[in-house]
C-alpha cells in the first residue's frame, strides 16, 4: 500500500517543480485603449514583460489608442508604453534660418522617438504598470499622466 502514497507523492513534488521553473497556464490575450492626458494616443507600442517563465517580452502597436496582443505568458507583468520613431527616410524638420553656411555633417544617427508618452513609461524599471495576465481574453486600460 506504500506504492500508490510514493506515487501521489512524487506527483505532487513533480509539479510544484514544474511551477518553480515557470511553466505557465495558457496564455493570455490582452487589449484596450491608451490614454495620454485623457487622450487617446494616435501612435505608439505597449509591450508585456513577462516576470515568469522565460521572461519574454512581448509587443503591440497602438493604434488610435487601441492595441490588442496574444500570447502574452500568465503571470505577472510590467508594462510599458512607448512613443513611435520616425520612420527612416522620413523627411527632416526644416533647418532654423541661419547664416546660410551648411551644418556640420554628422554620421548616421537613430531619430528619437517623438510623441506625447513621457519616456519614463518606456522604461519597465519606471513605467510603474502591472498586470497579472489571466488565461484567456482580458481588457486592460492604460492611463498615463503627461
Amino acid at each position: 500500500m506504500a506504492r500508490p502514497r510514493t506515487f501521489a507523492r512524487h506527483l505532487a513534488l513533480a509539479a510544484l517543480v514544474g511551477g518553480a521553473l515557470g511553466c505557465s497556464q495558457d496564455p493570455g490575450s490582452v487589449s484596450g485603449e491608451v490614454t495620454v492626458g485623457g487622450k487617446p494616443l494616435p501612435g505608439g507600442v505597449i509591450s508585456f514583460h513577462s516576470e515568469v517563465g522565460n521572461h519574454e517580452v512581448i509587443n503591440a502597436p497602438i493604434k488610435d489608442g487601441k492595441y490588442t496582443v496574444s500570447g502574452v505568458p500568465s503571470g505577472n507583468a510590467i508594462v510599458t508604453v512607448g512613443n513611435l520613431r520616425p520612420l527612416p527616410g522620413a523627411a527632416p524638420k526644416a533647418a532654423p534660418a541661419g547664416d546660410g553656411a551648411a551644418a556640420p555633417k554628422a554620421g548616421p544617427r537613430r531619430a528619437a522617438p517623438t510623441g506625447p508618452v513621457p519616456a519614463r513609461y518606456g522604461d519597465p524599471g519606471t513605467s510603474g504598470l502591472t498586470i497579472v495576465v489571466q488565461p484567456g481574453d482580458q481588457t486592460f486600460p492604460v492611463v498615463l499622466s503627461p
